[in-house]
């Protein structure tokens, strides 16, 4: 016993600790919860923002590599590259245009393992060509089939499987596909002929060079022809009413068909098989190319529509696409990297699509 305060009382009493109520925890714990709400945003913020900002220095990357591939050859890189490309819509065994710049990325020794005398990918009747499989065993497949850190957007997820990943597609302009006649083909890169900075007609600084896209994670019904997963088979539909459908139309749609189209695709089930961005080293529409017809992000899926055999090198519909709110990044030919809106007028964008079209740019 102790005096306190004139008081007696036990020592016990005094040296006894008081504990939390349950009340007063579960207040604690409601605190902390909504700090949790209130600063996990942010967090996630700041962690988008920093993968959205790498996302824009890999694209400025590749406008300085283009600029440099430019510099020593004259000329810039086609979609469709390689010694046995014969300058067909039939690119799905050509290399890319991302191949080409690979001296100017760092990967200078990948590249010397290239061999260009034979295609990329899948001779026919069985020859040599540079992707190692079962029936190819020296190829350099397990060179080219890695993830090369500048051709890929820290925003999009990893596929688990994919063979060469990439995030960055050249642009063929506002076009559906490149299977299409030579003098209708008016993006920055196409199957053919090369050209130079000089063949940029409407300037640089208002011509898209590279648009971001979205990997396929695969998935959809299985078909026997090689439709890129992830996107629709469009073939065989005829929603304007014509009996060869979208293969009859030039190269060029409006909006309106591309409504048509894109509404009509979206009824189809998607594809099964090789995804979308897969394989950075085939010059092909949906892994190393992309147009403009489409737009930003568009509520349209991208769609692929064979023409007897030509693949999804036939006629096309994909469109640049990313994981960033609002728009996607876009690589311009003098260099410069934009964030164009999902919004931006279809019009305006095709013009920014379009090298030598000799139209005013508005405003985007």
């Amino acid at each position: 016993m102790e005096k306190v305060g004139g008081l007696m009382v036990k020592t016990s009493l005094l040296g006894r600790r008081r504990a939390f109520t349950l009340i007063e925890l579960l207040v604690v714990i409601a605190i902390i919860a909504v700090l949790i709400a209130l600063l996990l945003p942010a967090v996630q913020q700041a962690r988008e923002s920093a993968r959205r900002t790498q996302c824009k220095n890999n694209l400025k990357q590749l406008g300085l590599a283009l600029h440099n591939y430019h510099d020593v050859t004259n000329m810039l890189p086609r979609l469709n590259q390689g010694s046995r490309y014969d300058g067909s819509g039939d690119g799905w065994r050509s290399h890319s245009a991302q191949t080409m710049i690979l001296p100017y990325i760092d990967r200078a020794a990948l590249y010397s393992k290239i061999n260009f005398d034979v295609n990329a990918c899948c001779e026919s009747g069985g020859g040599p060509y540079n992707m190692e499989t079962a029936g190819n065993p020296t190829g350099v497949q397990m060179n080219i089939q890695a993830p090369i850190a500048a051709f890929l957007c820290p925003s999009d997820q990893a596929i688990a499987g994919m063979a060469g990943p990439n995030n960055y597609a050249v642009c063929i302009g506002p076009n559906k596909g490149f299977n299409i006649p030579v003098a209708e083909m008016n993006g920055a890169f196409n199957r053919t002929p090369s050209f130079g900075l000089s063949g940029i007609i409407d300037g640089t600084s208002n011509t898209i060079f590279v648009s971001e896209i979205v990997k396929s994670g695969g998935g959809g019904a299985a078909n026997s022809q090689s439709y890129l997963a992830g996107s629709r088979n469009g073939s065989g539909i005829a929603a304007d009413g014509s009996a060869a459908g979208l293969n009859s139309y030039p190269g060029g749609l409006t909006k309106g068909q591309v409504d048509i189209w894109g509404t009509a695709c979206a009824a189809v089930a998607a594809v099964s098989g090789e995804r979308i961005g897969e394989r950075w080293y085939h010059g092909e529409v949906g892994r190393t190319g992309v147009g403009t017809l489409l737009g930003i992000n568009s509520k349209f899926p991208n769609c692929s529509f064979h023409c007897n055999g030509c693949h999804y090198d036939g006629s096309t519909l994909f469109g640049a696409r990313s994981l960033h709110t609002g728009g996607a990044h876009h690589l311009m030919g003098d260099g410069a990297v934009r964030f164009i809106s999902e919004n931006v007028d279809w019009q305006t964008y095709q013009r920014l699509g379009s090298r030598n079209d000799g139209e005013t740019v508005g405003e985007y």
